[in-house]
């Protein structure tokens, strides 16, 4: 195989071409350095000058803008934003090292991680609407950990179960069942997830509907971000609710949970951003994760191990 450099395009983009096939491949690499080294790792950017124009060039290129401008209004005016984001990913991270947890919960903890941070991208994005997939897999996740706490065999039995056996008896349907069935929901009642869920569901699918009166590109990204945190609070008051059900073992070395100052702010501030974007105030499920937190370093408290 010989390496031909294609030209006009800069010194990060070869072809290697195979002398069987004759089939280019496009390959992205940094431009070696006088000595032979890779030299400066490749931005984004760059790459995305040595493409060639069109269609989908030109919606990266906006995308990637827009990214940034989004990026630098939340700095600016909400930054106390990305620090709650930040210190929702550090108490899940916090939370594997304290507690022995077992492996079916610590998976899905990675995977609420990597929905926070699929959520946060998206959302500098698309603004609220980067939220549709990322928030139903948090509601998902939140939902399995108040389902777990009802019967600690149930985290077994998923992590078990091959893909049949999770459709039938671990659907969003089968589990926020349950769930309702001990909260004592009334026939007829739902809890509020319920409709978050059909709404984010919604947005991930076909459909005619759009969305009317939608806020600006701004406020988008502020209600993106005040959706991601709410499903973050909520999916960390079910984990510790989980803890304090299955009494997780607390590691008599664990450091002090983080203090989450930018979050209170964050949840303090929700009820007024949505009632001035002209939308309702969100109905929460009464269960505060901290009164679970404290539950949970009762039974178990730092710094000493389990009595």
């Amino acid at each position: 195989m010989r390496i031909r450099k294609e030209e006009g395009l800069g010194p990060v983009r070869q072809v290697h071409r195979s002398k069987k096939t004759e089939r280019g491949v496009v390959v992205i690499a940094p431009a070696s350095g006088p000595d032979g080294d890779s030299g400066q790792p490749v931005s984004y950017d760059e790459i995305l000058a040595a493409t060639k124009p069109g269609p989908l060039h030109s919606h990266l290129a906006v995308a990637s803008a827009t990214r940034g401008l989004h990026l630098s209004s939340a700095v600016t005016n909400a930054p106390w934003l990305l620090l709650a984001v930040d210190e929702c990913l550090l108490t899940i991270e916090w939370f594997c090292r304290a507690f022995e947890v077992d492996d079916a919960v610590r998976d899905l903890l990675g995977q609420a991680s990597a929905a926070i941070l699929e959520g946060a991208e998206a959302v500098l994005t698309k603004g609220l609407a980067g939220m549709n997939s990322p928030g139903r897999k948090l509601i998902e996740i939140e939902f399995l950990f108040r389902d777990f706490a009802l019967d600690g065999r149930r985290a077994e039995d998923w992590s078990k179960a091959d893909r049949s056996g999770r459709v039938k008896r671990f659907s969003f349907a089968a589990v926020r069942g349950r769930v309702e069935a001990a909260a004592n929901v009334p026939k007829g009642s739902m809890l509020p997830d319920r409709a978050e869920f059909a709404a984010h569901s919604e947005g991930i699918h076909v459909t005619p509907i759009r969305a009317k009166n939608a806020p600006g590109p701004a406020a988008e990204v502020v209600l993106g971000f005040c959706d991601l945190l709410e499903h973050s609070r909520r999916l960390l008051g079910a984990l510790y609710a989980l803890a304090a059900a299955a009494a997780y073992e607390l590691s008599a070395a664990a450091d002090d949970p983080p203090a989450m100052p930018a979050l209170q702010k964050a949840l303090a501030q929700m009820g007024a951003i949505a009632v001035a974007n002209g939308m309702p105030p969100r109905e929460l499920i009464a269960e505060d994760w901290e009164e679970h937190l404290a539950a949970a370093l009762r039974a178990h408290p730092l710094g000493r191990s389990a009595e």
